[in-house]
């Protein structure tokens, strides 16, 4: 997925991105992988699903609490479905105060 910045929820909800970030017109023009997360995962059998969340979702109550939710709603019939194990990676945090991060504190506290 190309959409940086996109949560878990917000993938499910609105796919990939990949059709608009290379502006296919067709899907046989291009393999895009499966453009929603429910289109990947009812299409087979999968022993592991590596996932992560946007840097900043899981230190931001509100943003973690969207994600259980989205978690438990939405990802986890799916997940049982396709058979595989839920793997969590997690993205660093900032050296810097960027993107909207500085209610997050410093990398040195965190």
């Amino acid at each position: 997925c190309l959409r940086g910045g996109a949560s878990l929820p917000s993938l499910f909800r609105e796919g990939n991105g990949m059709r608009n970030k290379f502006r296919t017109l067709r899907e046989s023009e291009t393999d895009i992988g499966s453009s929603t997360v429910s289109a990947m995962l009812s299409s087979r059998q999968y022993d592991f699903l590596i996932m992560n969340d946007y840097t900043q979702a899981p230190a931001r109550i509100e943003r973690r609490e969207e994600t259980l939710s989205s978690l438990q709603s939405d990802y986890l019939p799916l997940i049982r479905q396709c058979g595989a194990t839920p793997v969590f990676i997690i993205t660093p945090a900032y050296r810097k105060q960027v993107n909207n991060s500085t209610g997050l504190g410093s990398s040195e506290t965190f």
